[in-house]
């Protein structure tokens, strides 16, 4: 029995020993994943800054294989961390300016017009403008080590659709005229009239920044 007892004592301490050291690990964890936390987020914040400066241009002194990249792209006014790797497969997402060769910029979204098409019986008497737009980024590379740009890109969305040969229905006799010298398609002599409409491309995406910049895979 005493023995037993003995044994149940035991028993109990190193249950009450245990149950007094988890709250301990536990805040040593998760104090150590706070500091991680605190330790990226300035990290990032660092490089981050890199992108918000004025910085002079340079050259790059590439190292054997493909560089480690970090990015990041403007939204609203401020830098934010880009989550998904843009840049050609064969290139390594980098966590911060520790471990990156380079840093990527992508700046604001702008549209730019492309073409401008317009339609009607006459060149005074337009009855219809087709405009093709296309979304660009200004995109920049920075060497961190060094801080100076080493490339600049301006990244280009997908290409809008091309202008239609005509518009409006009918036949006969459509007379083909121009826009700021721009050779346009013609509309169908007793074609309606069509309201003005623009043909916008494709947001700059993936597929757009990693053809930008194919050749830091090379």
């Amino acid at each position: 029995m005493a023995s037993e007892a003995t044994a149940k004592s035991g028993s109990g301490k190193k249950l009450l020993m245990f149950g007094c050291l988890a709250p301990v690990v536990g805040l040593g964890l998760l104090l150590g994943l706070g500091a991680l936390v605190r330790n990226l987020n300035g990290d990032l914040h660092d490089a981050a800054g890199l992108c918000g400066e004025d910085l002079a241009d340079g050259t790059w002194a590439r190292g054997e294989g493909a560089p480690r990249v970090v990015s990041f792209v403007k939204r609203r006014g401020e830098w934010d961390y880009n989550y998904n790797n843009d840049m050609p497969r064969e290139i390594e997402r980098a966590d911060g300016l520790d471990d990156a060769d380079l840093v990527l910029c992508l700046d604001e979204a702008t549209v730019e017009t492309v073409e401008s098409c317009a339609f009607g019986p006459s060149p005074d008497k337009v009855v219809a403008v087709y405009t093709r737009k296309q979304e660009t980024r200004p995109a920049w590379l920075i060497d961190p080590a060094r801080r100076v740009v080493v490339a600049r890109q301006t990244v280009r969305g997908g290409a809008p659709e091309a202008c239609p040969a005509e518009v409006g229905g009918g036949g006969g006799g459509g007379v083909g005229i121009k826009v700021l010298g721009i050779p346009v398609a013609s509309i169908g002599g007793q074609g309606e009239a069509v309201a003005d409409k623009t043909l916008l491309g494709s947001p700059v995406g993936k597929r757009h920044v990693r053809e930008a910049f194919a050749q830091l895979a090379r």
